[in-house]
């Protein structure tokens, strides 16, 4: 046999292997490479091989083989989605008016495949750059998309048909793989939704996309997943009728040192009514505003005059969560202000007009107001409304209260501790005939204080 033979020979050997191992064609581009199968036959006796295009090759190509078909499998694709957008408006047991939007990146010089499976939205229609993109199915049932090199985007339209169990409207959604993925509906305001993956979170309105009369948006981040199970299911009661409340769980903490006080307050909110996302801070005209952030981030806040109190005016990024779907994010303000040493001093009050204020969760480990009072100062006394006390630690430093009124207040006394010291002082005096010896004891006693500098005249 000479070299072209033999070539063309272990050539028909390996596509015969990868067909009868995975029934299906390799795609030089495609990742997905199914297993190969073996097993041991006589070499002599081909009629006991099972059914199949077979060929026989030499043990040492046969490892070469799958060893090229490792690295495949190890090796990054070349062509992905990177940020899949999907939208749709909720109406009655089925999606409609979807929308949706491909962010391809094809690394390759050449155009190359990404797989879209397990892709099961009804798609209507797909557009790219004006034309319609090459996508399909391959001869094992995977739904592809042929990528242009560089960056694209395939923008389309879809719907998706749910079912009814009882009261409830369940939707299977099915995505196509992609780094990111959200999932933005519009429901009717009667009605919640829920989802299995990912979290869901209010939009504002957008002028560019109007929300539809009657409706509210929400987002479904859903980051890698390609499913999740979406649950709608009709309030109660109409959320459109009811006034909008707020309810607030507010926890701070105090540090008091010589240069002044400084004091941090975290204030998570739930909803319920017509969305907001503005707020309004209150606060004594005496202290200085350090930071306003909103999940770690400054946000917008504005000063309001008209109020005889210290007031901010802050918007947030997204309307705050209804208390079905669950807490706000952290907004957290922390604050300066200056101390009275010695004199009745009122720890800053920072509130939010409006809003109801609600014990936090059972099983909370950490206080509603933690106070720590450094040296050398010291808590005198201190009277509360409103508050109590739940611990203090060794020292007389650290104080921890619980909240059990909405109006509340702690009136404090700095100061110094006033250095005391007492002593007792026994003189004796021995006689001999060499002279005399005079010796003292002195046993000193402090009432209060921590350092003493004490001094000895002999005469």
């Amino acid at each position: 046999m000479n070299g072209e033979s033999l070539a063309w020979w272990v050539g028909a050997a390996v596509t015969g292997i990868l067909f009868a191992g995975s029934g299906s064609s390799l795609h030089a581009q495609q990742r997905d490479i199914s297993p190969v199968r073996t097993q041991a036959v006589d070499e002599a006796q081909t009629a006991n091989w099972p059914a199949g295009p077979w060929r026989s090759v030499p043990r040492q190509d046969y490892l070469e083989l799958v060893r090229e078909i490792a690295i495949q499998r190890s090796r990054p694709r070349p062509a992905w989605i990177q940020m899949a957008r999907y939208s749709a408006r909720i109406d009655g047991p089925r999606l409609r008016d979807g929308r949706l939007s491909l962010q391809l990146v094809n690394t390759s010089p050449g155009p190359s495949v990404i797989p879209l499976t397990p892709l099961g939205l009804s798609i209507e229609s797909l557009d790219q750059s004006g034309a319609a993109p090459t996508w399909g199915t391959t001869a094992d049932g995977t739904v592809v998309l042929i990528a242009p090199p560089g960056q694209s985007t395939v923008n389309g339209r879809w719907s998706l048909a749910g079912r009814e169990v009882v009261s409830l409207i369940e939707f299977a959604a099915t995505l196509a793989p992609a780094v990111q993925s959200s999932l933005v509906l519009d429901l009717p305001i009667s009605h919640r939704l829920t989802t299995s993956e990912g979290q869901v979170e209010a939009l504002a309105d957008d002028p560019a996309r109007k929300i539809p009369a009657g409706h509210r948006r929400m987002r479904v981040n859903l980051g890698r997943r390609t499913r999740c199970q979406l649950v709608v299911e009709r309030t109660t009661s109409p959320v459109q009728s009811a006034p909008t409340r707020l309810f607030l769980r507010q926890r701070s903490s105090c540090e008091i040192a010589v240069n002044g006080a400084r004091i941090v307050s975290e204030l998570v909110f739930e909803r319920t009514g017509q969305p907001t996302r503005e707020l309004i801070l209150s606060m004594p005209k005496s202290v200085r505003i350090e930071s306003i952030l909103y999940d770690g981030e400054n946000i917008d806040a504005r000063p309001v005059t008209s109020l005889p109190e210290q007031a901010w005016r802050i918007t947030l990024p997204a309307p705050l969560p209804h208390a079905q779907d669950g807490p706000s994010r952290i907004l957290q303000v922390t604050v300066d202000s200056d101390i009275q040493p010695g004199r009745a001093w009122q720890l800053p009050r920072i509130s939010v007009p409006g809003t109801q204020a609600v014990g936090n969760l059972p099983g909370t480990v950490q206080p509603d107001l933690t106070l720590s009072i450094r040296e050398p100062l010291e808590l005198k006394t201190f009277r509360t409304v409103g508050w109590r006390q739940t611990a203090d630690a060794v020292g007389g430093r650290n104080f921890t209260f619980s909240c059990i009124a909405a109006t509340n207040s702690l009136e404090l006394v700095i100061g110094q501790p006033q250095r005391s010291l007492a002593a007792d002082v026994l003189a004796r005096i021995d006689r001999s005939q060499s002279g005399w010896t005079a010796s003292t004891e002195i046993a000193w006693s402090a009432a209060s204080g921590s350092s003493f500098t004490t001094r000895a005249l002999l005469a």
